[in-house]
């Protein structure tokens, strides 16, 4: 973890660590400099793969409200991504 400090914050660092240690099958994480990082360490998805996952598993029946809501809460969610987003969600 004392590496990862070194380029993440500490939350990023830890978490990475945290999934690296215990094996963990998937890491939830967001941040472009943290997914860079923990790609070498752990399977990572981010908030949006978890919705498209949800909406697979029909946990969900649509995304795009709940990407709208975090867009306009200052989630950071490039157009290109809401737009492919929605393409696989078939909304």
């Amino acid at each position: 973890a004392n590496t990862l400090k070194k380029s993440l914050d500490i939350g990023e660092s830890e978490a990475i660590a945290l999934a690296h240690e215990k094996n963990a099958d998937v890491l939830i994480i967001d941040e472009k400099a943290g997914r860079i990082v923990a790609r070498q360490y752990v399977k990572i998805i981010g908030l949006v793969g978890v919705l498209l996952s949800a909406k697979k598993k029909k946990i969900i029946n649509e995304i795009k409200p709940i990407l709208i809501k975090l867009k306009n809460s200052g989630f950071k969610l490039s157009n290109n991504l809401f737009a492919v987003a929605l393409e696989k969600a078939g909304e």
